[in-house]
């Protein structure tokens, strides 16, 4: 017997929070529920979960990343690999695809790779107090780096053209001293931002260690959405007036003064369309007859979801 929609649609949101850490919100919606099937709070063991989770992502975003390896290992033994060799968490494949990869050495390498940002910022702090380019915070900056590129050569052709890239992009970090790094290309490599991706990363990977899906069950719903909005738009299918979405995108257009505009690195279903504001609802207005239905706008994933 399938479950009535708003205990579906509970049980949804239930899992979001928890995802996320937000187990203090989860349970409240869970005592509030009490006659509903999910009137079970979560359990002790859940809660474990989630509490060593947010300490690993905690550690991740405060630029502990020595520290975040540490509870990794204490936490969720055998969840990195430092070898590409080395088997696959099986509890990592038994999940729809996720948006971030979730091998145990990719994860490894990222957080290593921050490892190594951590340790430059240290260093330029180094340097602003006046101490020698050649310190133990340099050697210990070079000895990561090395240890990465040795650990990359060992991956397949085209991972290992993605990651050389990136280090050697990282490398060039030590030719500066910190006030002088300021070009947009090392400001982003040590965009305090990195830390959060990567948190976001670990947390997803954590979960699928002990066999949960890497992504709550709204993200990929939020895709399979984005998707079928784009072909409705794409293949100009027209769409009754009296059906919700219709009167979802005219809100969406409304609140859109509101909203920033997506950077193409960030948007990518931009490249069908680069049609916003105005033109957007130009075009919803001339594909809106009387009696047919109207065509749906480009998707926007900003002004339709922002709200």
């Amino acid at each position: 017997m399938p479950w009535p929609a708003s205990e579906l649609a509970a049980r949804v949101v239930v899992e979001y929070l928890v995802h996320h850490g937000h187990t203090n919100t989860a349970s409240a919606l869970l005592a509030s529920r009490a006659q509903a099937p999910t009137r079970t709070l979560l359990a002790p063991r859940q809660l474990a979960h989630v509490a060593a989770r947010q300490d690993v992502c905690r550690a991740i975003v405060d630029g502990a990343l020595e520290r975040a390896l540490e509870l990794c290992e204490a936490h969720f033994p055998g969840m990195l690999r430092a070898d590409v060799s080395a088997p696959a968490v099986p509890a990592a494949r038994t999940h729809p695809p996720s948006a971030v990869s979730l091998d145990p050495f990719h994860v490894w390498l990222n957080l290593h790779l921050q490892l190594y940002v951590e340790q430059v910022r240290a260093l330029y702090a180094d340097y602003a107090r006046g101490a020698a380019p050649d310190s133990p915070a340099q050697q210990a900056a070079l000895a990561e780096i090395q240890l990465l590129h040795a650990r990359v050569q060992t991956l397949p052709a085209d991972e290992r053209a993605v990651y050389a890239e990136q280090i050697h992009a990282l490398v060039a970090l030590l030719a500066y001293t910190g006030s002088d790094a300021r070009d947009p290309a090392r400001a982003a490599l040590l965009d305090p931002a990195r830390r959060t991706a990567l948190a976001a990363q670990v947390n997803s990977a954590a979960l699928a260690y002990v066999g949960l899906p890497p992504e709550p069950v709204l993200a990929y719903v939020a895709r399979q959405t984005a998707c079928v909005l784009d072909a409705l738009h794409t293949q100009q299918v027209r769409v009754p007036r009296e059906h919700p979405l219709v009167a979802l995108m005219d809100d969406a257009q409304d609140e859109s003064h509101s909203v920033p505009p997506r950077s193409p690195a960030h948007s990518p279903h931009d490249r069908r369309s680069d049609v916003r504001g105005d033109a957007r609802s130009d075009a919803h207005a001339s594909a809106a007859p009387s009696d047919g239905g109207v065509v749906l706008p480009p998707w926007d994933a900003v002004g339709l979801f922002a709200a």
